[in-house]
């Protein structure tokens, strides 16, 4: 058996030494501490002040936990001294969910008249703390407003909003861009999310024309993690966040968040404990950074043309208009057709091995995601996925990266005999030379990955040199690899945290991409046979233990939500079930034992649902239903104009009406209009599955709330009205204390859901 000659293991080398620098540069920076200089933001600091702040558990919109976290928020700016103020507003989401909403300000003036607005929120979801989304915003908020409380003044001033209601709708934003008269000055917004409890602090959102703004960023952090690739997937994505709501009302901004630890995101497990110290510290110096750059930045002039961007490892920014990316990848085409005609003339290679070359690359890739989707199904098969992301992801992280090198390095080394050094090369990248120029034109934003590289190799093709064979030197071909290594292994890094099981997959692919500029390297398949096998039993030992590890732990445990329905209908007796939602995998054993659910998923609300649950018969308790109740319902031409009240008789915070989305015309809850923004999210989408629409607030308590509706046609309507509490009545203890250790509440947390039929006809 030959050993790998001198240039694969040079190759593997570097592939490692890349590996490990990526894995240092995108793990967040260790947190300063309490005494840190004054004007430095500390990650320590931080975290005290989101420890004095935070409430113990859930404070939900409108809730009395949130008013006290609202209040110590207020106290802890005027501690600094700062004037906060309150902005106590009713006001209504794009996803028709409306609240009264009590907005945090403090103002640092500046001598232009303009803003900028740093923005988190200090309300959660109904399951959990909210320590990370997004008590890590409010903290990060507190500590910069600390460093600078002792500045000179600046150019611009600097708004501190902490609003309310992000959770339900981003109502807190509606309202202060819809009422608040500082709105119309702010010039630039930095927003504050998170959508786990650790990681770097990603740059992956920016308002359009976003060039002047990269140019402050790119000058300003000092450990960048960002790239427009995520920007352009993610204006794809089913998310929105406040900065949607900045954006749609002509503010321009950017927005960081953490992803790591997504499956204790919106649980109990969001918390003090898990929230890393050194994520807030990346988080809080990004923020800061741009901050002061935009407080003496001239906010008017920060519309440009779009960039592409990247970050080199976390080192800099690089950045160009984005609509040079159609010329560059039709350079990058032109420039590699020349280097190919140049080699096929002067005899460096032949067609044939052209073709084989271009043919390795592309079964490469083909084979790695055939591979990476097999062992996907393994996994999901033998039990080891019920969700999006694993308890322990290392061994499967393995095995996925492990099976992409495998791959491509089997069939480098298999093509080489047909192909030769030059043809599996410019093979190679004659696939990426086409990408270029098709996503360059295409998908600027997400193109460079393709043409950097590409032009690196028409520029390394220059210095093929003939002998008695063709051959390039060996920092030639070393140029493109590492322009591939730097674009590409960023991306493929993160792929997981980002989408889970189906981002390990993409990282597959993605690795032997990575490894195509450097298929020359590896020689023939004897050569190369010891790191295959060696690859294969990696990959075998790492399949196994994620196999054999368990699927949800103490720390990354099973999102399984617990209800009481209690449904009345007009002329029946009223229907009572328990309902159990885990949002993947199966129902634990355990919660099924506890009362007879039903084997199989089923729609759990009278109105037709996305989500499906498990179904119980439960006794139908004495709870009183919420009610709307009809004050005026005229005809009006093709239209029925009714006003209403929607009333809980139980102070329910959260209530709504349910009504075909097809009658739905006009809208207004409490005088305020739902407002035009553009919504993308998930929410939104799932409150129109079916053709049905659920208008909803999420502060009604013992004051009914108006409700005025535009319906199209004038025949009568039936309609559901609905409000929910918090935990399970007293006789679903049993079931609630069978949840098993490694499953916990999610999103909106177990709750009692009392629904009632109504009619809405003309004259009633």
């Amino acid at each position: 058996m030959e050993w790998p000659s001198r240039s694969a293991l040079g190759a593997a080398a570097l592939v490692a030494a890349f590996l490990g620098l990526t894995a240092v540069r995108y793990s967040p920076p260790a947190a300063l501490p309490a005494g840190a200089p004054r004007s430095s933001f500390s990650g320590e600091r931080a975290r005290e002040e989101l420890r004095r702040i935070l409430p113990p558990g859930p404070h939900p919109v409108g809730s009395m936990a949130g008013a006290q976290m609202r209040d110590r928020i207020a106290a802890r700016l005027r501690e600094l001294g700062y004037a906060p103020e309150l902005q106590d507003t009713w006001a209504c989401s794009a996803v028709r969910n409306c609240a009264r909403v009590q907005n945090v300000l403090a103002k640092k003036p500046g001598t232009s008249g303009k803003w900028v607005l740093i923005s988190s929120h200090y309300d959660s979801v109904p399951a959990g703390p909210g320590a990370a989304d997004d008590g890590s915003g409010v903290a990060v908020e507190l500590e910069i407003a600390r460093a600078l409380s002792g500045e000179p003044e600046t150019r611009n001033g600097v708004l501190f909003l902490v609003n309310e209601g992000e959770e339900p709708g981003l109502i807190g934003a509606e309202a202060f861009v819809a009422e608040h008269p500082l709105a119309k000055e702010v010039g630039a917004v930095v927003n504050l999310e998170a959508r786990g409890t650790g990681g770097p602090s990603l740059m992956f959102e920016t308002s359009p024309g976003n060039g002047p703004i990269l140019d402050l960023y790119a000058r300003s952090v000092r450990r960048p993690a960002t790239n427009s690739v995520y920007y352009t997937i993610y204006k794809t994505l089913p998310n929105d966040t406040d900065l949607t709501v900045y954006k749609h009302a002509g503010l321009r901004g950017l927005n960081f968040a953490f992803i790591q630890g997504e499956s204790r995101y919106h649980t109990p497990l969001d918390d003090l404990d898990h929230l890393d110290v050194r994520t807030l510290q990346h988080q809080g110096e990004n923020a800061l950074a741009m901050v002061r750059a935009f407080s003496g930045a001239d906010l008017d002039a920060l519309s440009g043309p779009d960039d592409a961007f990247f970050d080199l490892f976390g080192f800099a920014t690089l950045r160009w208009p984005e609509a040079w990316m159609p010329a560059l990848g039709i350079a990058a085409l032109a420039a590699l057709a020349g280097a190919l005609w140049r080699a096929l003339r002067r005899g460096f290679v032949r067609a044939g091995q052209l073709a084989w070359g271009a043919a390795a690359a592309l079964i490469s890739l083909l084979a790695a995601a055939a591979v990476a989707a097999l062992e996907l199904g393994v996994l999901f098969v033998s039990g080891a996925v019920r969700y999006l992301y694993f308890a322990n992801a290392g061994p499967a992280w393995i095995a996925f990266w492990i099976a992409g090198f495998a791959v491509s390095i089997a069939i480098a080394s298999a093509f080489s005999r047909r192909a030769g050094a030059i043809g599996l090369w410019l093979g190679t990248f004659s696939l990426w030379a086409i990408a270029s120029a098709v996503m360059g034109t295409l998908a600027p934003g997400l193109a460079y990955p393709f043409v950097i590289p590409t032009l690196a190799a028409a520029a390394a093709a220059a210095f093929l040199a003939k002998g008695a064979t063709a051959k390039l030197p060996p920092w030639a071909w070393l140029l493109p690899a590492i322009a591939a290594i730097a674009v590409w292994l960023p991306l493929a890094w993160l792929l997981y945290d980002g989408l889970g099981v189906v981002g390990l997959a993409g990282s597959s692919v993605a690795f032997a991409l990575i490894l195509g500029p450097l298929a020359p390297a590896w020689g023939s398949w004897r050569r190369m046979r010891l790191p295959l096998v060696a690859s294969a039993a990696v990959f075998v030992i790492a399949d196994a233990l994620a196999i054999a590890a368990p699927a949800f732990t103490r720390d990354d445990k099973q999102k399984v939500d617990l209800a009481y329905h209690l449904t009345y209908r007009d002329g029946a007796a009223p229907e009572a079930r328990w309902v159990a939602t885990p949002i993947a995998g199966g129902l634990p054993e355990p919660i099924r034992k506890a009362a007879a659910f039903s084997k199989e998923r089923q729609v759990a609300f009278p109105w037709p649902s996305f989500f499906k649950s498990y179904l119980a018969p439960a006794p139908a308790l004495s709870v009183p239903p919420p009610a709307f109740t009809v004050e005026a319902a005229e005809v009006s031409g093709d239209h029925l104009w009714v006003r209403g009240k929607l009333a809980s008789a139980r102070g329910a915070l959260d209530a709504g009406l349910v009504l075909p989305e097809a009658r739905l015309a006009g809208l207004h809850v409490n005088g305020k209009s739902v407002p035009a923004t553009p919504a993308k999210s998930v929410i939104a989408k799932l409150t129109a599955m079916g053709g049905w629409v659920n208008v909803a607030s999420s502060t009604v308590g013992s004051e009914p709330v108006a409700i005025d509706l535009q319906l199209s046609g004038t025949e009568p309507l039936d309609a559901w009205v609905w409000d929910a509490t918090p935990g399970l009545p007293d006789e679903g203890r049993e079931i609630a204390a069978a949840r098993p250790e490694v499953a916990q509440p999610f999103q909106s947390g177990d709750r009692t859901l009392v629904i009632r039929q109504v009619h809405i006809a003309a004259g009633k």
